[in-house]
């Protein structure tokens, strides 16, 4: 199979404590499965043979539990994929809140203009760090100058919420200004239909949009299972997948924090612990169907043999008159 997108999770490390981020509970103490791992450049070096790396179009350093620039390889294995693929679009994911202006500054010549860093931006001094707790905006905002200097693109994700909905604009003027290419102002899915998120400091978060995506009944949520159509972004563009930071092959991230997250017991029962474990148990016997797709086991090539025979499983899925939760949240066609 040619998969020529990948994203991958080059750590679980991060400085935040952001209360909605699945790798802690609620802004407090990190999540039993997630330790504190990184992909070396050895490990990448071994899984990923120059060859396949040449054909790649894009990559995004993002993942599920941590930030890519905790990573002290993240340069070198950035490297080499340029070394071997000098036009694929590079992706950098992080909350910018940390790495002298060196390290950028060094980024931003791996990228050259061929990718794009995005940065979490969530208010101004007064209102970020409510949410992106354990980041510093001055900080933020300094890295953002110190990345636009070098002429690459940088862009910002914002999420909304009720302490910031009144600056979003107001914050979109003043990055635009900066020099940030392009502002996305997201609405985060969960809240699932709560009015309030508890947060382990004793404050609260509230939708900047009430009611936001609901949680459905049973009743709905069946008939929607049985008549939403799937477009899977997996497939879509030559073909992605997700790697994690143990060299584990996923179709999504989507899916592999679904299905992780049913590990642990303390999940919780608010709405949007209730849509991670549906996802979870739906998305479970799709993924137990084979063994796990481990890189370390002879590298990408071997890998991707058994990932083409996994996603005839997952087309199946995708075809069936019931279709898996997760894939229909994320790749479900609105009508």
């Amino acid at each position: 199979m040619n998969v020529t997108r990948l994203h991958i999770e080059l750590s679980t490390r991060c400085q935040a404590s952001c209360p909605m981020c699945t790798r802690n509970h609620y802004g407090g103490a990190v999540r039993s499965f997630v330790g504190p791992n990184d992909i070396s450049v050895e490990q990448f070096t071994q899984w990923f043979a120059p060859g396949w790396i040449s054909q790649l179009d894009d990559l995004s350093a993002c993942g599920n539990y941590g930030d890519p620039m905790m990573n002290a390889d993240a340069l070198a294995i950035l490297r080499y994929v340029r070394l071997h693929a000098p036009q694929c679009y590079i992706s950098f994911h992080t909350n910018a809140s940390a790495r002298a202006a060196e390290w950028w500054q060094e980024l931003a010549v791996i990228i050259g203009t061929h990718g794009k860093v995005v940065i979490a931006v969530d208010g101004f001094a007064n209102t970020h760090s409510l949410y992106r707790i354990g980041t510093d905006w001055q900080r933020v905002v300094q890295t953002a100058k110190t990345l636009i200097a070098t002429g690459i693109t940088v862009h910002a994700a914002t999420l909304a919420f009720a302490h910031n909905r009144d600056d979003v604009d107001t914050l979109r003027e003043h990055l635009l200004l900066l020099g940030i290419a392009q502002v996305d102002i997201k609405h985060t899915r969960r809240f699932a239909g709560e009015l309030s998120f508890p947060v382990a400091n004793g404050t609260t978060l509230e939708p900047a949009v009430p009611n936001y995506k609901a949680f459905l009944d049973d009743t709905t949520y069946e008939a929607w299972l049985h008549t939403v159509a799937i477009d899977p972004v997996c497939m879509k563009y030559g073909g992605e997948i997700y790697v994690d930071v143990h060299g584990r092959v996923w179709p999504c991230c989507w899916v592999a924090d679904a299905y992780t997250m049913i590990s642990d017991p303390t999940l919780g029962d608010a709405n949007y612990a209730q849509w991670d474990r549906r996802q979870g148990v739906e998305v479970a016997p799709l993924v137990d169907a084979v063994e796990p797709i481990m890189l370390s086991s002879g590298g990408i090539y071997p890998a991707m043999v058994r990932y083409a025979e996994w996603m005839a499983i997952w087309r199946s899925a995708w075809t069936a008159p019931r279709k898996p939760c997760g894939c229909a949240i994320f790749c479900g066609i609105k009508k």
